[in-house]
């Protein structure tokens, strides 16, 4: 991968993580394709924009928190088990 290209990827990534800890469903929606389909674990897919924004709004209107994609074990914002600063996804020696 070039630097550009994963500079490009970094920013969309960001773009994506602003919106969720803003809770915005629309803005999260905006960053997809018309046609765009994301899951949760054990969850159906959402699929559509009109879909994702509809899925998302009632789970940013509950009372308790979201979770905080930041401290995601896997490479979503760069803590956790898997991750280590930007994203990265090298394992720990305790996997």
């Amino acid at each position: 991968m070039t630097a550009e290209a994963d500079r490009q990827i970094r920013a969309i990534v960001e773009n994506w993580l602003t919106e969720v800890r803003a809770h915005d469903g629309a803005g999260i929606a905006a960053l997809d394709t018309p046609d765009a389909s994301f899951m949760l674990p054990n969850a159906e897919a959402w699929v559509g924009r009109d879909v994702i924004v509809a899925a998302w709004t009632p789970l940013f209107a509950l009372p308790q928190p979201v979770p905080d994609v930041r401290s995601c074990p896997h490479r979503c914002g760069g803590g956790g088990r898997y991750g280590r600063g930007e994203g990265s996804p090298t394992r720990t020696s305790d996997d």
